[in-house]
């Protein structure tokens, strides 16, 4: 039973995630602003979280003063993820922009070896293969459809590359998290 509630929460986390770009491609064709748009989702979030941590009664059960500021730093980069990830997408097509927002996963496993000193088992090894093959036939190279895109997207794109990186750490091994 925990396997099929565990799959339905990765589903609609991943729906959820999947329709923030048509809201924001929607809100951009409308004239607003990349902090009109941020600004919203944090309060849809913000009120919807909240929301279901009250209903269930858990409300502020395990904040601590010690981890406390761990998960404001960790907050501050998933809220700039959405900054940069929005950014890219005011001048990148969705498509492209999450292709690059997900190379973090590639990169942060490199630099988990780099820095942890943590070497990938053989199946993440062949992963990554096969997000890279996948990444390269998504971007659409073979058909020249990446010329002519404008260089700022790209630019945010790199920006929430390098937010996502600390991220792909573990908490008890991430350099940022190790702040006292």
């Amino acid at each position: 039973m925990k396997i099929n509630k565990g799959v339905f929460f990765v589903l609609l986390g991943a729906g959820c995630f999947g329709f923030t770009p048509v809201f924001a491609k929607l809100g951009f064709g409308h004239g607003y602003s990349l902090g009109q748009i941020n600004l919203v989702q944090m309060v849809i979030s913000f009120l919807l979280l909240w929301s279901i941590a009250f209903l269930k009664g858990d409300g502020i059960k395990g904040l601590t003063k010690k981890n406390i500021i761990p998960i404001m730093i960790t907050g501050c980069f998933i809220g700039l993820t959405s900054i940069f990830y929005y950014g890219a997408m005011q001048y990148l097509p969705a498509s492209l922009a999450i292709i690059l927002m997900f190379q973090f996963v590639w990169i942060g496993i490199l630099f988990e070896w780099v820095f942890n000193k943590i070497k990938p088992a053989p199946i993440t090894i062949f992963s990554i293969v096969l997000i890279l093959v996948g990444v390269f036939f998504a971007s659409n190279i073979l058909n020249g459809d990446m010329q002519g895109l404008p260089i700022k997207g790209f630019v945010w794109a790199y920006y929430l590359l390098l937010l996502m990186l600390p991220l792909s750490f573990s908490a008890e091994k991430s350099p940022l998290m190790s702040i006292h």
